[in-house]
């Protein structure tokens, strides 16, 4: 309770600097930052026109959106991000990429023939494990890969991509899920390739 208070106290702190100084654009930073972190993009939206190349919001709002499952919205600010660190220095690229392609796979699970979502899902996923192979996300995006063509039903390529994970993955708890994904792969490979048959 008392750190709310603190953090509620310090925002309006913050936000009568803000009145008093609205052109200042450290302290902008920081009230569209406290802004976002409550959810109230409508009052963040205005103060980042102001600064449309920032990293540090764009960032807050990338990964805020894809939080409350928007990752439509997160694009805008994830292409700023893309743009101004190809190489993934900070690992937010990465991240990124892997965090868009797991909200859409998680959309793909409503509408599991909804080929826009499975695409938008296989895209950004396949980046990680195309250009970001020595990130954090290499290993995971793998994963999401495989967990998507099987949402999707294409059990072919996800036994593949889980098959490659488990021959060189090194995350045991990932690479134990991976296993177990793997097997309901190759089950529902198999049931479909029955259904086909008769």
């Amino acid at each position: 309770m008392e750190t709310a208070l603190v953090k509620e106290a310090d925002f309006k702190i913050k936000l009568a600097a803000y009145k008093k100084n609205p052109e200042d654009l450290k302290i902008n930073r920081e009230i569209a930052v406290l802004y976002i972190d409550r959810q109230q993009f409508a009052k963040a939206l205005p103060i980042s026109k102001k600064m449309p190349d920032d990293l540090v919001l764009n960032r807050k709002f990338a990964f805020a959106y894809i939080g409350i499952q928007q990752p439509d919205k997160a694009l805008p600010y994830s292409e700023k991000i893309f743009a101004k660190d190809p190489e993934n220095t900070t690992g937010d690229v990465s991240k990124l990429h892997t965090q868009l392609g797991l909200a859409y796979a998680t959309q793909l699970q409503a509408k599991p023939s909804d080929e826009a979502l499975a695409e938008k899902a296989v895209l950004h996923l396949q980046k990680v494990i195309e250009n970001y192979q020595e990130s954090k996300e290499y290993e995971p995006a793998q994963y999401y890969l495989g967990v998507t063509y099987h949402i999707h039903k294409q059990f072919d390529k996800a036994i593949l991509v889980l098959e490659k994970l488990i021959t060189h993955g090194t995350n045991e708890n990932l690479l134990r899920n991976a296993e177990m994904m793997l097997k309901r792969a190759q089950d529902a490979a198999a049931s479909a390739e029955d259904v086909d048959e008769s």
